[in-house]
């Protein structure tokens, strides 16, 4: 099993280029999977329906916390956690290593990486693979 990773400079990190797993902003209408979903099909351009998403942060609170907080206390942004496993043909998966994506009106540059999933948790000091 592998888990796909986006590279991205990103402004808030010294360090251009960590690994991360996709993710992105919630547009104020409370759709987390439909969320997700679009930015998973910008950001590694795989389509899934957000009903093909599995919401971990549910699977774990319930209703009791509205998302995973990374720093209780020195922020207020909270994170949700989905999954997506498809089946996919071995050139498939390995057509998307190096793949270049993101929308260029957002002046995104996004490198996609596959990890092997056993070792996603070592390999980028992204909190959402630690806790995924």
């Amino acid at each position: 099993e592998y888990c796909l990773q986006v590279r991205i400079d990103n402004v808030c990190t010294v360090q251009p280029q960590y690994m991360a797993l996709p993710a992105g902003m919630l547009d104020g209408n409370g759709d987390f999977g439909g969320a997700m979903a679009r930015e998973m099909e910008e950001e590694t351009g795989i389509r899934c329906d957000a009903k093909n998403l599995l919401d971990m942060t549910a699977l774990v609170y319930g209703e009791e916390f509205e998302g995973m907080y990374p720093s209780v206390g020195a922020c207020d942004e909270f994170i949700r956690l989905f999954l997506f496993r498809r089946r996919m043909r071995q050139e498939e998966i390995l057509s998307l290593e190096g793949k270049l994506m993101g929308l260029r009106e957002e002046n995104e540059k996004i490198k996609l990486c596959l990890v092997p999933l056993a070792d996603l948790w070592h390999l980028s000091p992204d909190a959402k693979g630690l806790c995924a």
